[in-house]
């Protein structure tokens, strides 16, 4: 992303920082990252969200925007076509030029199936989604949207985890179901 000339930086606790006179990017062995740039160094297309995704794909971060504003793009992470529900980056734009990377959350490394644990059943996960619901005190009339994909979870110690839920929107607010447990969550 930053070309020729870059300084690498192992800042200790699997903390690496880049940098050139283009900017400088940082990343964390939990996968989080940020970046500043040199004003003028990313100037963008007339496909603004094209660009960033373009200049995204460089740091192996494919994914689709989740809003908008006139000087900030949010993106949120795909895999395999699902959904990454924690894996998020802000694009900070000025004078139509990518100014920094902020909040940046991506998968790293290849995942591996965990065939020791088996998810449960379609019939199952619906019926912890109306016990879930019960137990948080929230009523709903129906469910708008069910949308498949997977929350990261990392520890000092080992890998990042993925673990798949259904993030599902209802009348009345939106939750998360592990599809694992079958436990229900707020999203805030």
């Amino acid at each position: 992303l930053l070309g020729q000339g870059v300084t690498a930086e192992d800042r200790g606790a699997g903390v690496y920082r880049y940098s050139n006179e283009v900017g400088s990017i940082q990343f964390h062995s939990d996968g989080s990252f940020s970046a500043e740039f040199t004003a003028g160094a990313f100037p963008l297309g007339e496909d603004r969200v094209k660009s960033c995704a373009e200049l995204l794909e460089k740091l192996n971060f494919e994914g689709e925007v989740l809003s908008q504003q006139e000087n900030a793009l949010v993106f949120r992470q795909t895999w395999n076509g699902y959904h990454l529900f924690t894996q998020q980056v802000t694009l900070e734009i000025e004078e139509g030029c990518l100014k920094a990377m902020t909040s940046g959350r991506r998968l790293i490394g290849e995942p591996v199936e965990d065939t020791t644990r088996q998810p449960i059943t379609v019939v199952t996960a619906l019926i912890d989604f109306l016990n879930g619901l019960n137990a948080l005190g929230d009523v709903c009339s129906r469910i708008d949207t069910i949308v498949p994909g997977y929350v990261a979870t990392t520890s000092l110690s080992g890998p990042m985890t993925l673990v798949p839920v259904w993030q599902i929107t209802t009348d009345t607010g939106s939750y998360q179901l592990d599809t694992m447990t079958g436990e229900l969550s707020r999203v805030t």
